[in-house]
């Protein structure tokens, strides 16, 4: 389905006293999904409309605005499949991260949704821009498996500033940002700086993955799929301790 005018909504008013106030909600609690879509939300203007316009333009498009749109999650959400699959492959990795993580294949669109910025109202104004939203969030954790980039703060951060060199969200790119800064006031002795560039560079050389086919990657070897899609995995971030970085910017009381 080809891009028409009407079909990207019309954005609404850029407000960065929001976003910093969501911007410090995500610090004090950084599973509070919510904040990072209303950060983005209030800043993003027509940023994300040519990657919109590649989508519309994809058979990922096609596909999700019309024959089967269900398509990329019912592969992704068929746990006992991909878990069943060789190790190191792409659905095996995935269903693993998943596992590990507690996380639920649609999750981040539960999240999206649950804050009120999807409604029943919007998507039936705006069907084609709701199913790419909901595309985004559904494939986040597939980045997190592409990219190497692990669920802790300056993993999420680097993993942001890699999907806005894709998506082109001004709000993202602010958000990675500002929460670099952060971590690096907390934690002055990581290369948080040069991760976040490598991360920056990473989305600039890889492939588009507004466009890419998930489910046929799955069963493919993850080593083979990253050397395709021009993906390699920060070896200074993958470098770090773990528990160190877990350590950073905990969750604190409001």
């Amino acid at each position: 389905m080809a891009y028409r005018d009407g079909m990207f909504p019309p954005p609404p008013p850029i407000r960065p006293d929001k976003s910093l106030a969501a911007f410090f909600g995500l610090m004090r609690d950084k599973e509070d999904t919510s904040q990072v879509f209303k950060f983005s939300a209030n800043i993003a203007g027509l940023s994300m409309l040519p990657a919109f316009k590649r989508w519309m333009a994809s058979r990922n498009g096609e596909i999700l605005t019309g024959e089967d749109p269900t398509y990329i999650l019912r592969a992704l959400d068929d746990r006992a499949r991909l878990r069943e699959l060789p190790v190191g492959t792409v659905g095996r990795t995935y269903a693993e991260f998943m596992d590990r993580e507690n996380l639920r294949t649609d999750g981040v669109s539960e999240a999206y949704h649950a804050d009120g910025l999807i409604t029943e109202e919007f998507k039936a104004a705006y069907p084609e821009y709701a199913a790419f939203i909901w595309f985004q969030n559904l494939t986040h954790d597939m980045y997190h498996v592409l990219t190497g980039y692990n669920r802790d703060s300056l993993g999420e951060a680097a993993l942001l500033n890699y999907t806005t060199r894709i998506s082109g969200a001004r709000g993202i790119r602010y958000l990675a940002a500002l929460a670099s800064f952060r971590i690096k006031s907390e934690a002055p002795e990581i290369p948080v700086f040069k991760i976040m560039t490598n991360a920056r560079l990473m989305g600039e050389r890889s492939a588009d993955l507004i466009v890419t086919d998930f489910p046929a990657l799955l069963d493919r070897p993850l080593r083979e799929v990253r050397e395709e899609l021009n993906i390699v995995p920060d070896p200074v971030y993958a470098g770090l301790s773990q528990e160190r970085l877990l350590s950073l910017v905990q969750p604190q009381a409001a």
